[in-house]
């Protein structure tokens, strides 16, 4: 954040990473390249993925797949059987609140108790994952 308590800074810094990532992977993951598109899916979830989560992780996934502008995402994440960024942070999410129940952990696992009745003035992270899931 900056001093105005904006995310733009960030973002921005995310984006040039994710840059610099294609940049580097180019090579294997142009059009021209003959790695397998399979090989290349791998590469998008363990390398662009992480690094483009919310920046622009639908173009990097276009580009590895040497898909032309006309395909729509969703068709792209479908034949590619990846999920489209909101589910994977979604998904990935739940993952974690489900696993800080366990009571292995007594620190983890309290510190996720509370009611979701109660109100607040902003919505908790739980309570929104669940409200996208409806």
């Amino acid at each position: 954040m900056d001093s105005r308590l904006n995310w733009g800074a960030h973002i921005n810094r995310v984006i040039d990473r994710g840059r610099q990532m294609a940049g580097t992977l180019a090579p294997l993951m142009n059009g021209r390249s003959k790695l397998d598109p399979a090989r290349k899916i791998q590469l998008y979830k363990a390398v662009l993925r992480p690094t483009v989560t919310y920046a622009s992780s639908n173009r990097m996934l276009r580009w590895a797949l040497d898909a032309p502008w006309f395909v729509r995402s969703d068709t792209l994440h479908e034949d590619a059987g990846i999920d489209p960024i909101m589910d994977f942070i979604r998904n990935t999410a739940t993952r974690f609140f489900d696993k800080a129940r366990d009571p292995e952990n007594p620190l983890v696992s309290k510190s996720q108790e509370y009611d979701a009745r109660i109100p607040w003035k902003y919505p908790r992270p739980r309570s929104l994952i669940v409200a996208s899931q409806d």
